[in-house]
């Protein structure tokens, strides 16, 4: 037997061996996510009322901690060293820390979030770089990263998965309030390598806030158009010297911007921190419901959908024997009620129960200065009742190594992975990544990468009379080449320019022959090849006076002959050109203006659209006011499903602390 096959057999034997670890793990987070979750919030109600509301004399910001922090304060891009994105680490696209940036990433930090004209953490990723989010509405979106289709993006939350096994158009029932984060990594390209299936075409992964050592509290409220209301509360606590905990909570509701999309939503999260054994302690629960009118949604039909959301991941970090050990599991679980027809639920439902269950051990060594390696393993088991679908289970192991060397102007990332998938055999997903400092200024960078994905339950399962699944459905592989220029430019500006090209074989999508009638069933099917080629341009922290200028523009081709005659409803209809541009004017007072506009056209259109969003920022009290008008311009335009998209809309809000630092100190 060959090395490869020896280590094939080994990856499926450890899937396999996982069903035993996931059932005694299903067992204990079916009980320990309910505790976990009303513990940190019984204990932070009590502190918030018997601690003093004004901690400022305590010392301390709202994040400080004498626990070692993930991400170092904003600072300017430097000028005259290695190119960086400004003080941040993109941990989705290197399990090794430093180095700078090797890929084409973006991070949306919380500074930034706190200026964009935005309410929740899915109106956020709009805003990212190479990023397609098509909303049918605030309850439900589909996202997308450089041109590749819904379900080949994978979803992280601190790093843990919660991509839905089910479909992807779930992977956005996140249970964060925006108040909860601390930054988004939006990692462009495949990741297989450091995270498996699903990390085809990019990666997102939402970073929560830590815990602070001060107790203080922030409230968020917001009305608007279409009879929208938003209100939302986050708070922290410290628990004598070496514990914490943090909890936030949301609650929306609207009546929609068309009739039969309404929605209602909660969102609820927590999360515990502390000192363990010399490492530390991360404990987050969260939970999630959305109830909202489907009308349109996926079928020419007056629906309706209640989604729940429950998490659960437990991770300890810290040295063993010499090495960064870091061990986790982690639990999700997503209910799914889908009614046809609103006001006759029995002609037709479906009723969809998915979960996850997961652990990961992994371990970082220095092997000398400036070359450290990564190693470790996954094990993932997903379950799937389902009144359409069946009975459904699946369960996938892997293996990871990642080498980093950093040498004077050299960074470079090398990474392999072997993962083992029940029903589909095993797949290695190699990727190397280098960064060279050719100039003071300048940043020559290149990238390489394998990745792969297996179809979803719905696209092998499911069945209605507009949607057709195939079972003997191919997963689907794609290797990606990138290179690109980073130019400090000098006062903080920073561009960066990427040319990219994906080769994917036997892609998935949703089709059916242009020949046919409308009301022919759309069916999954495998295109034989499809190449997509990119561009992507981006500039960041411009000053021009006291004006701060930002800009993006992404261009993408395809070519899949071997799906000419048939018509795409995802895989094959990206973006394929996304231009976009963001001002802000800081005004005396600490008043703040911004202004964003977005034009995006997709393939298959005749004419692209231009949407233009703006936020005034004004202190009041302690907190700050503003005022949003989102699509300026009110143009007319379909969306996802084909309906009118919404229109020229308001919405106000204001944001108060409850002690500690000031949140208008953020945005001035």
């Amino acid at each position: 037997m060959t090395p490869l096959r020896s280590l094939r057999s080994s990856a499926l034997r450890a899937a396999s061996a996982s069903v035993s670890m996931t059932s005694v793990l299903r067992a204990a987070f079916s009980k320990a996510w309910v505790l976990m979750a009303l513990i940190p919030v019984a204990a932070l109600a009590v502190g918030m009322m018997v601690a003093p509301v004004a901690v400022a004399a305590q010392g301390g910001a709202a994040g400080g901690s004498n626990l070692s922090q993930t991400a170092a304060p904003p600072q300017s891009a430097p000028s005259d060293t290695v190119v960086r994105l400004p003080g941040l680490e993109v941990t989705a696209a290197s399990r090794i820390p430093g180095g700078g940036v090797v890929r084409a990433s973006e991070v949306l930090d919380r500074e930034r979030l706190q200026r964009l004209p935005v309410s929740t953490v899915t109106e956020a990723l709009r805003w990212a770089a190479g990023v397609d989010l098509q909303a049918r509405s605030p309850a439900q979106a589909d996202l997308s990263v450089r041109g590749g289709s819904f379900e080949q993006v994978l979803v992280l939350v601190d790093g843990v998965p919660v991509s839905d096994a089910q479909t992807g158009h779930f992977d956005l029932d996140l249970t964060l309030p925006l108040e909860q984060v601390e930054r988004i990594e939006i990692v462009r390209g495949p990741a297989s390598s450091l995270h498996g299936t699903d990390a085809m075409s990019g990666v997102v992964n939402v970073v929560t806030r830590r815990p602070g050592a001060t107790t203080q509290g922030q409230v968020r409220v917001e009305a608007g158009s279409f009879d929208g209301t938003l209100g939302a509360f986050r708070g922290q606590l410290p628990i004598g010297e070496r514990w914490r905990v943090a909890a936030s909570v949301q609650a929306d509701r609207s009546d929609g911007h068309r009739p039969g999309v309404d929605h209602r939503a909660r969102l609820l999260h927590t999360r515990l921190e502390g000192e363990v054994a010399g490492g530390r302690l991360d404990v987050q629960a969260g939970w999630a419901s959305r109830d909202f009118g489907a009308d349109g949604f996926y079928a020419p039909q007056p629906s309706y959908e209640e989604t729940r959301t429950q998490t659960l991941a437990v991770s300890w970090s810290g040295p063993v024997r010499g090495i960064e050990t870091q061990a986790r599991a982690f639990q999700r679980t997503h209910d799914d009620d889908f009614i046809l027809r609103r006001a006759d639920p029995e002609f037709y439902r479906n009723v969809h129960t998915s979960r996850q269950w997961g652990a990961e051990l992994s371990g970082r060594l220095e092997l000398q200065p400036g070359i450290s390696v990564v190693s470790g393993a996954q094990a993932i088991r997903h379950e799937l009742t389902s009144t359409n679908l069946g009975e459904r289970d699946e369960n996938r192991a892997g293996a990871f190594v990642e080498l980093g060397m950093e040498r004077e102007a050299l960074t470079l990332r090398a990474g392999a992975r072997l993962e083992g998938r029940e029903d589909f055999g095993s797949w290695l997903a190699p990727s190397v990544a280098a960064a060279w400092q050719i100039a003071p200024a300048l940043q020559a960078r290149g990238a390489i990468g394998r990745a792969f994905r297996t179809p979803s339950f719905t696209e092998r399962w499911y069945r209605d009379p507009a949607n057709v699944g195939r079972a003997d459905l191919q997963p689907e592989r794609a290797t990606t080449t990138e290179v690109g220029l980073d130019w400090a430019a000098g006062g903080g500006a920073l561009l960066r320019s990427t040319v990219f090209r994906r080769e994917a074989r036997e892609l998935i999508d949703w089709a059916r022959p242009r020949t046919v009638s409308v009301d022919e069933p759309w069916q999954t099917r495998n295109v034989g090849m499809a190449r997509f080629d990119g561009l992507e341009l981006q500039l960041e922290g411009l000053q021009a006076g006291p004006v701060a200028l930002e800009a993006a523009a992404v261009w993408i081709s395809v070519d899949a002959d071997d799906a000419r005659g048939l018509v795409s409803k995802y895989a094959l209809r990206p973006l394929t050109r996304s231009l976009m541009a963001g001002l802000r004017l800081p005004l005396p007072g600490a008043v703040d203006v911004s202004v964003r506009l977005l034009e995006q056209r997709r393939r298959g259109d005749l004419e692209g659209r231009t949407l233009a969003d703006g936020r005034l920022s004004v202190p009041v009290f302690d907190g700050r006011l503003w005022f949003d008008l989102t699509n300026a311009f009110d143009v007319r335009y379909p969306d996802i499903s084909g309906l009118q998209a919404p229109g020229r809309a308001v919405r106000s809000g204001l944001r108060l602390p409850l002690g500690g630092a000031s949140p208008s100190a953020a945005v001035r």
